[in-house]
């Protein structure tokens, strides 16, 4: 029981971080008032409330990398708790806690400190002192002290950093592949901490005595590897990544090296990269590498047989004769190479247009900038693309001039044969000129007929030529599912369900989105799926889509045991101006549950509804006088303001001219927000108003208005 006790309060403690690291990320990029932030402090307000509720103190230790709870280190492997517990550490923070009765500008005033550089906050004499200084309330915190410094240094801090160190991820992940598809089994026992030998010495001992073919698979697995490292953008995972490449080849079996090794030598990559590797090897890989490299069979790129003659001099691990041997080996071959390209032969046997090409081919050892484009064109010129685009032309002049009624099935299967024929090629280029010629500006009778025969393979390879080709071809990809239309839609509504890459999945449902109302009546019957992140995207889709047909379909997920589910259903709804919604909004706004009537009026902003209106500034305009909830009021007016709504512009200027003598300092704050709120209203709407308070005697609603109306002037400029 009382591991069970310990469990539950390590768990809801790590949820009000995360919250709390999440609040703090949204207040970096968006205003107090803006819906994200207010939600957010609203789930973080729930679980600091539920969290004492059910006893216990909200006490967090922070460490140099990571939170603990009780003494023990909580999701140490979470890199965003690491982050999040060194800029507090950084800012002097020993531990802290939530007391229950933590204000909302406490939370957002805390927060913004730890955003800001840490030497602000020892120039202002330390943490304590920059809470006090703003009137920080509800959290409690001990500073550093000279104790805790000494702590960093002691042996057991430095074996938590070494165990909270960072490894590779892409070496990870391909360990574990490459030992999967050799072997067909899981390597669960691969940790951050397993070394590349020792996977090396494992893949070893399981090829061993196994067939020639399988050893190649691992020298092919290992090629893809390195040359897929090309694409790293960040240079030090690369590096670690190629080094770790390095040590699984020294720790190989001599047999097994000597083929990787062999592989390896004549791939085509930069300088740069070929270093980082090469440099990596052992001594006795750097001898086989260049045993290999010299012996004269097969092509090795001069970069590479440079470099390791260079590693192999420079280490001695190679005679010295033998090095300048191979020195003039190398010379003797590039004059060789000078000899055939003479100028006279060069030009007599080489076209004009292939010469610049080829010499700087022979010249970079790399494919120059350009030169893809225009072997794209020189492969476009080819005889099969002429014939097919001569063969697509002819078939459209025929079809589109009375041909014949027994000639017209197979004009059509014959168009759609050019267009797989350019889907084939990836030429979508040519696959759109084509679609454009076939589909656009056409009435849907003449091509109805074309559409329906382009068979479910088309589509599917469409779609499969997305993450194939790269974020480059998506705009092609996109045009020609446009372009088509129908045929794509059973097919992308299956493929946003399955897909597991984010922004792949945000293309299918912009493709989705263009392709208009013949959705709807497809993407209504994925809200029965079980997968509650499949009913969320064909929610938004049906919202994006104004399927307000489709509304008693979406209803019932109003009641759907997920969060976000429901979230997304209700804003759908309220969005298609379902009565219905929008009269349990109405009903929310009544709740006992504060954080509900909260919810209910941030969600009161997405729909501008009269009688809701009504609602929302009869709740403004009532006047307690012991009660006054800033949180609701603000709430309110920025509702209020987010569809520039007449009525309340009276009732604005009403407040900001009134005065209370209970609760005086929050209806200050509330007229700062008034004045911030009328910021959403056209400028000849409220300028009047906005002067009115320039010289206002309390000094923030005159700064405030100053600075709307500096804001309105621009925009109107």
């Amino acid at each position: 029981m009382l591991e069970d006790g310990h469990s539950n309060l390590t768990a809801r403690s790590v949820d009000i971080l995360n919250t709390m690291f999440l609040l703090c990320k949204h207040l970096s990029l968006y205003s107090e008032e803006n819906n994200v932030v207010q939600q957010t402090t609203n789930k973080l307000l729930n679980s600091i409330e539920e969290f004492h509720s059910q006893g216990g103190d909200l006490l967090v230790t922070v460490a140099k990398h990571g939170f603990m709870i009780q003494g023990e280190l909580i999701s140490r492997r979470n890199q965003l708790f690491t982050s999040f517990a060194r800029r507090m550490f950084q800012h002097g923070i020993s531990s802290f806690s939530l007391l229950p009765g933590v204000t909302v500008p406490s939370i957002y005033t805390f927060l913004r400190i730890l955003l800001r550089n840490p030497a602000e906050t020892w120039d202002e004499g330390g943490i304590g002192a920059s809470l006090a200084k703003r009137n920080v309330a509800g959290i409690v915190l001990t500073e550093m002290s000279e104790s805790d410094f000494r702590l960093l240094n002691s042996e057991e801090s430095q074996v938590q950093e070494k165990e909270l160190r960072p490894s590779s991820d892409i070496w990870l992940n391909f360990a574990r592949s490459i030992f999967n598809s050799l072997t067909g089994e899981e390597l669960e026992s691969l940790s951050d901490e397993t070394s590349a030998a020792e996977l090396a010495e494992r893949i070893s001992e399981t090829l061993s005595g196994r067939p020639a073919t399988e050893q190649d698979q691992l020298t092919q697995e290992l090629s893809r590897f390195a040359t897929s490292l090309q694409r790293e953008k960040k240079k030090t995972a690369r590096t670690e990544a190629l080094l770790c490449l390095a040590d699984f080849v020294n720790n190989l079996s001599p047999d097994m090296r000597k083929s990787v090794l062999g592989d390896l030598s004549k791939l085509q990559v930069p300088k740069e990269f070929t270093e980082e590797f090469f440099n990596g090897l052992s001594d006795q890989a750097i001898v086989e590498a260049f045993r290999q490299v010299t012996s004269q069979h097969g092509y090795t790129p001069p970069v590479v047989l440079s470099l390791v003659s260079k590693l192999a001099g420079d280490r001695k691990l190679v005679p010295e004769t033998e090095l300048a041997a191979q020195a003039i080996a190398r010379e003797k071959s590039a004059q060789q190479i000078k000899e055939l390209f003479r100028p006279d032969e060069f030009n007599k046997y080489v076209p004009s247009r292939y010469q610049k090409a080829l010499m700087q081919v022979l010249n970079n050892q790399q494919l120059p900038t350009g030169l893809t484009d225009k072997l794209q064109e020189l492969k476009k010129s080819l005889e099969d693309f002429r014939q097919e685009q001569q063969m697509s032309r002819l078939s459209l002049h025929i079809l589109y001039n009375n041909p014949d009624a027994e000639y017209i099935d197979g004009l059509r299967e014959r168009l759609i044969a050019s267009m797989q024929f350019y889907l084939d090629a990836s030429d979508y280029t040519s696959l759109i000129n084509l679609c454009r010629t076939c589909f656009e500006g056409k009435p849907e009778e003449e091509t109805r007929p074309l559409i329906d025969l382009i068979p479910d393979s088309f589509t599917e390879q469409v779609l499969g030529d997305t993450p194939r080709l790269g974020k480059d071809y998506q705009p092609q990809v996109a045009e020609v599912i446009a372009l088509i239309g129908a045929p794509f839609v059973r097919p992308l509504l299956e493929h946003t369900a399955t897909e597991s890459d984010r922004s792949i999945r945000f293309f299918y449902l912009t493709c989705l989105r263009k392709l208009g109302g013949k959705v709807a009546d497809h993407a209504v019957l994925f809200l029965g799926d079980e997968r509650w992140f499949v009913q969320r995207n064909m929610l938004i889709l049906l919202r994006e889509l104004g399927a307000v047909d489709k509304l008693p379909k979406i209803r019932p997920l109003l009641n759907h045991n997920h969060q976000k589910v429901r979230q997304e259903a209700l804003k759908t709804c309220l969005l298609l101006q379902d009565e219905e919604s929008i009269q349990k909004l109405i009903k929310n706004l009544f709740s006992r549950n504060r954080q509900e009537v909260i919810h209910a009026i941030t969600m009161s902003q997405l729909v501008d509804n009269e009688n809701l209106s009504a609602k929302l500034i009869s709740m403004l305009r009532e006047n307690r006088l012991f009660h006054f909830d800033l949180d609701i009021k603000k709430a309110l007016v920025h509702a209020l303001a987010e569809h520039n709504n007449p009525a309340a512009l009276t009732l604005f200027s009403e407040m900001l001219n009134a005065s209370r003598l209970f609760k005086a300092a929050p209806f200050r704050k509330l007229k700062v927000e008034i004045i911030k709120a009328l910021g959403k209203y056209p400028a000849a709407k409220v300028s009047l108003i906005l002067k009115q308070h320039v010289d206002n005697e309390i000094k923030e609603v005159a700064t405030q208005a100053r600075q709307t109306l500096k804001k309105l002037a621009q925009e109107e400029g």
